[in-house]
């Protein structure tokens, strides 16, 4: 590799050497190296790389299928870093696959309850926007998703963007069949709620995704909230400002010893990443992000530490 010391500026590829400007602002000149496509397919040397390609393409298939799946509004509660970080928590999905071997593992073959509280934006938690108490689940057997929410006040209880006047709760509901198979959605919102003292009164937004008795796959409930801000009494959307979390993932088809192995694979597999610190941040846990403060950084390692236990009574059929 050299690095451009002249005048000269030049960008692409040049009689197979190519020029680009890395992200320190240098610009550098360089052969492609690693191997051909034609080395990787028959290589011996090269089957990890293979096995690695093969496993990444399945991770890459699950995450566009659920962002096809909760991807309606997308742009009013996602932001930069949703993407990459599904991916890698799709990745430790992969790897709680003990029954596989490596290369044909894929993402249903794991604990796929470890995406239970990812945040679609990083900077605003479901659970911190919405300061009322709520619970949510799924009902494999009746295909039923609910998600019910207390009576509250959102003057109180909401934590609005600035220039927010009203909101509306969404939830949506996905059944993902195996094996890159089929997906069905429902979806069911609130009325435009004024943000004000007035109490909405209880609220209980319920899916019905008919699964079959058989069906195998995935069932995803999510639900999250809609900034909204009233100019000359029209209400208008902030794009990027809402939340969205999914609340609740359950398997169909898997039977009792399947799903003892699932669980125990994914029991090791939370405690290293808890001992390494990736969990927070490939969920996205928190709405607290780049503040240097003690208190705050107290408050994250509690809400981190309340997801674990959350997981690992699962798990253990708490």
């Amino acid at each position: 590799m050299a690095i451009v010391v002249s005048g000269l500026e030049l960008s692409g590829l040049v009689d197979g050497m190519s020029f680009y400007t890395d992200k320190r602002g240098r610009r550098i000149n360089r052969k492609p190296g690693g191997p051909s496509k034609e080395q990787v397919a028959t290589l011996a040397s090269c089957a990890r790389l293979r096995e690695h390609n093969s496993e990444f393409g399945g991770v890459s298939a699950m995450v566009g299928r659920i962002r096809t799946a909760f991807g309606l509004q997308l742009n009013y509660f996602s932001e930069g870093t949703y993407f990459n970080r599904l991916m890698g928590l799709l990745k430790m999905v992969l790897d709680t696959d003990g029954a596989g071997k490596r290369g044909e593992r894929q993402p249903l073959g794991g604990h796929v309850q470890l995406l239970e509280g990812f945040e679609w934006n990083n900077k605003l938690s479901f659970a911190n926007a919405l300061g009322a108490e709520y619970s949510s689940y799924i009902d494999v057997a009746g295909g039923k998703m609910v998600v019910e929410i207390g009576s509250f006040g959102p003057g109180k209880l909401i934590r609005a963007p600035e220039g927010s006047t009203h909101f509306k709760i969404i939830v949506r509901g996905a059944v993902l069949g195996g094996e890159r198979e089929g997906m069905r959605r429902e979806m069911s919102e609130t009325r435009l709620i004024k943000i004000d003292k007035t109490d909405t009164g209880p609220l209980r937004l319920e899916l019905d995704v008919n699964t079959g008795k058989d069906e195998q796959g995935l069932m995803i409930l999510g639900a999250g909230i809609i900034f909204y801000e009233e100019i000359e009494g029209i209400p208008f959307a902030l794009r990027g400002l809402g939340c969205f979390c999914l609340l609740n993932v359950e398997r169909m088809g898997v039977t009792k010893k399947e799903d003892a192995a699932l669980r125990k694979s994914a029991i090791a597999k939370l405690e290293e990443l808890m001992r390494v610190g990736k969990l927070r941040a490939a969920i996205g846990v928190p709405g607290i992000h780049g503040e240097d403060d003690p208190e705050l950084e107290g408050k994250l390692v509690m809400l981190e530490k309340k997801l674990w236990t959350r997981r690992m009574e699962r798990l253990r059929g708490y």
